[in-house]
């Protein structure tokens, strides 16, 4: 085995963490574990350990990225630039679309796959009637 520390600054908060991993291992095979927090955010700050605080701010990240490739494969071409998002106060992940015209019943599905996905109330599509 050949251990492997990252340092990992997520786009979805301030938290900076560390995980390591094999790179012996084939990436499609590869696992990650948490090794160290270097710096909770306040969003994170009331996680009760450092390890459920990165296991939260993986899910968070895994989450915002596996929406966009849900959306990506309801519309064919959609780019990162055309995807906006947002976690709330509760870190419900707000997703909008912009510059690509998106109908009501691509929103919905989109919306419906992420239920299915990540359970509802994780994600919530905004809508002209929810913007």
């Amino acid at each position: 085995m050949s251990k492997k520390i990252t340092r990992w600054s997520p786009d979805t908060c301030g938290c900076v963490l560390e995980y390591e991993w094999d790179d012996k291992v084939a990436p499609e095979l590869r696992t990650h574990a948490f090794s160290k927090l270097i710096n909770r955010c306040p969003v994170h700050a009331l996680s009760p350990t450092d390890e459920g605080c990165y296991d939260t701010v993986l899910e968070e990240n895994q989450r915002k990225n596996k929406t966009f490739g849900i959306a990506e494969a309801v519309v064919p071409g959609l780019q990162p630039e055309n995807y906006h998002w947002v976690f709330d106060a509760g870190r419900k992940l707000e997703v909008d679309f912009v510059d690509v015209s998106l109908d009501l019943a691509q929103k919905n599905q989109i919306a419906q796959e992420c239920d299915t996905e990540f359970g509802p109330g994780k994600v919530k599509v905004m809508t002209a009637e929810t913007i």
